[in-house]
């Protein structure tokens, strides 16, 4: 079960890493869509979503999970800054296949 205090530090970690983001790449087009945080802070899991090739974005930035780590100890007050592990949020390429599936057998049927 998560706690309300586990959904502040996911909140709060996605906020300074959406920020770091933009700073650090300001060509990217990224959003931080989601992060989960383990129990115990030592663990990350970051979801991006990006206008480019998400999963090319994703490795570009696990490249940088430990600087953007570093930065983010020095501004937010938690007992453990976790590492980051950045993954690609699908869910919108998902969307737009279904939606594509959805009016290619609506148009079949006309």
């Amino acid at each position: 079960m998560v706690t309300y205090r586990m959904d502040e530090i996911n909140e709060l970690i996605r906020k300074e890493l959406a920020l770091l983001i933009q700073r650090n790449f300001p060509d990217f087009l990224v959003s931080v869509t989601q992060v989960k945080v383990s129990k115990d802070l030592s663990y990350a899991k970051v979801w991006i979503s990006s206008l480019t090739d998400p999963e090319k974005v994703a490795r570009i930035l696990q490249k940088e999970a430990g600087s953007f780590r570093k930065t983010m100890a020095g501004k937010v007050i938690l007992r453990r800054v976790p590492s980051l592990h950045f993954v690609a949020d699908l869910t919108g390429t998902e969307a737009n296949k279904i939606d594509r599936l959805l009016q290619k057998i609506k148009d079949e049927e006309k």
